[in-house]
């Protein structure tokens, strides 16, 4: 850029150009010497040698770049780094870029025009640091902090984001945290994709896919973007910057989510602020005492003629894990756990007008693909209403087990009991739903078939601690008996959902705590001619020691040794059946871990069941705690 350019991009001629940047412009307009200036500013422009000659700074001047200084961060560097400098009678020149390439460019090429000593740079863009290199070939005084680009010829005083977000994410997930955000700051720059890198790394550790849509950028929009993130089930965030944690605080405090309790914060920088947040915020960071000691040493030493005893080396800044009051544990106590044996399936949902006839063509007029399974349903259903969910199963290897994993760690379900199959595909159920809400299903067991006696014996370890477990008659009988027994080793009560294919055997109805058939399971369990509660008194003759029928939209029934009870249903227009049955047990189990009685869990679960219908799909169905705990006595008895 020269003097020419400008004046032929402002308009004007070269001799006004020249006249303004000389100050010799009394009889230039204020309009035209801004119009000049604007293109000045917008392109970095320097004056010419000669003329940055008679400007030339004192020798005990060191140049500072800095993005701003109402960053706490950088504030706090600048403060102790003059400081320090002043000791020796040496000062700093500030130029401010607000993360603009060009300002970064020009702030740099000013700093050589001056001829000074030595430059500290805290560079936003990877381009202005590459032109920061070529600077450093001809004069060896540029400092690099904070950032690191490989293969660049400069002194760099850095930080591995990489390393520290992975410390991060470690210490999150050991917390229990399983849906974890990531907030990037207006300056993050070339720190952006080490953070990113760190970030899918700790995700890889446990199985879990990169999502895009919880990775956030500082916008114009950044707050109402991290309220759609507490919307969509978040429970943690790294914050790249101190502006990154106080807008997660600001936003969490508007809608009533407690830091810590309901989200978890952990921040990679220290401004030597955190102790002043409320909680104090956790952080995997360096101070910027520590940067601006190692910056001044290094400015002083130059400063002092002494450049040459320099080491040319970079230096790795040594972060560390303060942990303050900004994370809490999620994990919840093993002994309410909750196991849940069964299959995990995609469902992929035809919605048709009637069942298919052989040699008739049929129309879908819509489809969808739902999480589902039996198993997964109420695992998910358990932790979606608080329960401490444990689910044993397994996925295959493909994209549908992992969109299924995901899920349920997302729902709060302690997936180590899952493990995916590299021979066979994740269980698939085609459902064709009928208008009446009705559905027709046919499924592909794919990895589900693995779920066999030496799979449970792998994870025999799970039924320690645990007060219920779900089982759903999907795995062979000497499978199930296996269950049984370990269940009635370490005292975990059976509740069982019968399968129509499935004969169960007798034998084993002593060992039951709960069993929940639908009118047509207890039709084949108890084949005579007697009425539902007649037979589901039968089944508690045998030794069961609670029956409930589930009959749709006549509600359920309730058989034991003490207590005859008919729920009415919740009057609610059916949209899809498909899992109310598991939202039903899922319910109902996690109400009795609660330690609610018999009476006050089934008239929950009822009302659970009657809520899911409303909706397409199982998972997506469940309704919030709240909601149940507001609203079940709508299922009275009669």
């Amino acid at each position: 850029m020269t003097i020419n350019d400008i004046a032929k991009e402002a308009g004007v001629s070269a001799a006004t150009v020249s006249m303004i940047l000389n100050n010799k412009d009394t009889s230039i307009s204020q309009e035209t010497r801004a119009k000049v200036m604007a293109v000045v500013d917008a392109h970095g422009y320097v004056p010419h040698k000669k003329f940055v000659d008679k400007q030339t700074m004192p020798k005990n001047m060191v140049g500072v770049m800095l993005p701003n200084i109402s960053s706490p961060f950088y504030a706090a560097f600048l403060e102790h780094f003059n400081e320090l400098l002043q000791r020796n009678n040496y000062a700093s020149v500030i130029r401010l870029t607000q993360g603009n390439m060009a300002q970064e460019i020009a702030a740099l090429h000013f700093f050589s025009e001056q001829r000074l000593q030595c430059v500290a740079a805290f560079p936003i863009n990877k381009r202005c640091i590459e032109n920061a290199a070529e600077q450093q070939k001809s004069n060896k005084k540029l400092l690099v902090l904070d950032s690191r680009i490989v293969q660049v010829p400069c002194i760099q005083y850095y930080c591995d984001y990489k390393a520290s977000t992975c410390i991060a994410m470690e210490h999150l997930m050991s917390k229990g945290c399983r849906r974890i955000a990531l907030l990037l700051g207006r300056f993050a720059g070339v720190k952006a994709d080490p953070i990113i890198s760190g970030y899918k790394e700790a995700l890889a550790t446990i199985k879990r896919a990169y999502d895009d849509t919880i990775v956030l950028h500082d916008t114009n929009t950044f707050r109402k973007d991290i309220e759609q993130l507490l919307d969509a089930g978040v429970d943690a965030v790294i914050c790249q910057d101190t502006a990154c944690a106080k807008a997660a605080y600001a936003v969490a405090s508007y809608r009533y989510f407690s830091i810590a309790k309901d989200l978890s914060v952990v921040c990679l920088e220290d401004s030597g602020l955190s102790d002043d947040f409320s909680p104090a915020l956790t952080t995997v960071a360096y101070t910027p005492k520590q940067l601006a000691e190692l910056a001044a040493n290094y400015a002083n030493t130059l400063l002092a003629g002494e450049k040459n005893t320099l080491p040319f080396t970079n230096e790795l800044l040594e972060v560390q894990l303060a942990e303050r009051s900004s994370v809490m544990s999620q994990i919840r106590p093993l002994t309410n756990r909750i196991l849940v044996i069964g299959r995990m399936n995609m469902d992929i949902s035809l919605k048709v007008p009637s069942n298919p006839e052989i040699g008739k063509p049929l129309d879908a007029t819509s489809l969808h693909y739902l999480p589902g399974g039996k198993g997964g349903n109420q695992a998910v259903g358990v932790a979606k209403l608080g329960g401490n969910a444990h689910m044993i199963g397994i996925l295959g290897n493909d994209l549908y087990g992992k969109q299924l994993y995901e899920k349920l760690m997302q729902a709060g379900v302690d997936t180590s009991g899952i493990e995916f199959s590299q021979d066979l595909p994740t269980g698939t159920a085609y459902i064709n739903m009928l208008p009446d809400g009705n559905s027709l299903i046919i499924g592909n067991v794919g990895a589900n078939a693995m779920l066999n006696r030496s799979y449970i014996k792998k994870h025999a370890e799970s039924f320690k601690n645990a007060k219920y477990c779900l089982i759903q008659m999907e795995t062979d009988i000497n499978t199930l008996t296996y269950i049984i027994e370990l269940c009635r080793e370490h005292s975990v009560k059976v509740i069982i959902k019968p399968n129509e294919s499935r004969v169960f055997p007798t034998e084993l109805y002593k060992h039951i705590e709960i069993f929940v058939p639908n009118k047509n399971e207890l039709e084949l369990m108890v084949p005579v001619d007697a009425s539902i509660e007649e037979k589901a008194q039968n089944l508690v003759a045998c030794g069961i020691k609670n029956v409930v029928v589930t009959m749709g939209s006549e509600g359920c029934f309730w058989a034991s040794t003490n207590h005859i009870h008919h729920y009415k249903p919740t009057q609610n227009r059916c949209v899809d059946a498909t899992g109310a049955s598991d939202i039903f047990i899922s319910c109902l189990t996690v109400m009795l871990s609660d330690g609610k009685d018999m009476d006050t869990s089934l008239k929950m679960a009822n009302y659970a069941a009657g809520f899911s219908v409303m909706w397409r799909g199982v998972q997506n169905a469940i309704p919030e705690r709240w909601m149940v705990e507001n609203n079940y006595e709508e299922g009275q008895t009669t």
